[in-house]
C-alpha cells in the first residue's frame, strides 16, 4: 500500500465477525505488550472491497527471521537464534486477561477451568480426527503435567517465518490470531524450540537428532 500500511484481504466468504474479533484481539495483545522489545501487529482499519473483507494494518519493517537465518553466519546467526528464543518466553508476559484457560479465537474454541481439563480434552477431539486409536486422551494430557505459572498468553504458531527482523535485531512477532491459547508459558519456548529443527534452519538435523532435541527440551521443561 505505502511504507506505513499494509492491506490484508481475507478470503471469500470470510466473516466479518471473525475479522472483527482478530482485529480486537490484536488490539489486546499490543495494549498489553509495550513492555516489550518488539512489536506486534496492530489493525487501523477494516472494512469490504465488492464483497471481499480488509483490514488496513501498520507495516513492519524488515524480513522473517526464516530468510535472515538462511543467509546470516558465525555470531550474527547465534544472536538472532537467542533473540528469538528469548522473545519466545517473553510473550508469556502479554497482559491479557481472561477467565478460562484454553483457545481465544476459535469458532469451537475449547475453555476450561482446568488446564488439565483442557488438555485431555483437546486431546481426545485431536486423536479422534487422527489413526492414533491406541493412546489414552487423559494419560496424554497427565504426561504433560501442571501449568509452570499463573495462565499465560501463548502464540501457539511461534516459529522464525512469524519473527520480524532488521539490522540484525528482532523487531517484531506476528500472525498472532485464532490458534492463541491462555495456558502454559513454557509452550512458546517448546514450539519455538521445536520448528528450529529443521533441516533448512539446522543442516545437520536428522530424526534421531530430532527425538534427542525435543526429549531434552521436554526433561528440562
Amino acid at each position: 500500500m505505502d511504507d506505513a500500511h499494509i492491506v490484508h484481504l481475507f478470503r471469500e466468504g470470510a466473516s466479518a465477525e471473525v475479522v472483527a474479533a482478530r482485529t480486537n484481539l490484536l488490539a489486546e495483545i499490543a495494549a498489553g505488550a509495550t513492555h516489550l522489545p518488539f512489536e506486534t501487529p496492530v489493525v487501523l482499519e477494516q472494512g469490504a472491497f465488492f464483497g471481499r473483507i480488509y483490514t488496513i494494518e501498520k507495516r513492519i519493517p524488515g524480513t522473517s527471521l526464516l530468510s535472515a537465518l538462511a543467509t546470516t553466519q558465525d555470531t550474527v546467526r547465534r544472536s538472532l537464534i537467542e533473540q528469538y528464543m528469548a522473545a519466545a518466553w517473553k510473550m508469556g508476559s502479554i497482559h491479557i486477561t481472561r477467565r478460562f484457560i484454553g483457545e481465544i479465537g476459535r469458532k469451537d474454541a475449547i475453555q476450561a477451568t482446568a488446564w488439565q481439563a483442557y488438555l485431555t480434552e483437546r486431546a481426545r477431539r485431536s486423536l479422534a480426527a487422527s489413526p492414533l486409536t491406541n493412546i489414552d486422551a487423559d494419560a496424554l494430557a497427565a504426561s504433560v503435567g501442571e501449568l509452570c505459572d499463573a495462565p499465560a498468553f501463548v502464540h501457539l504458531d511461534y516459529f522464525a517465518g512469524n519473527v520480524m527482523v532488521h539490522e540484525d535485531q528482532l523487531t517484531a512477532v506476528i500472525d498472532f490470531g485464532y490458534s492463541s491459547i491462555i495456558g502454559d508459558r513454557r509452550m512458546n519456548a517448546m514450539v519455538a524450540a521445536a520448528h528450529l529443527v529443521t533441516p533448512r534452519i539446522t543442516p545437520y538435523y536428522t530424526n534421531n537428532y530430532c527425538r534427542r532435541s525435543i526429549t531434552l527440551l521436554c526433561m528440562a521443561a
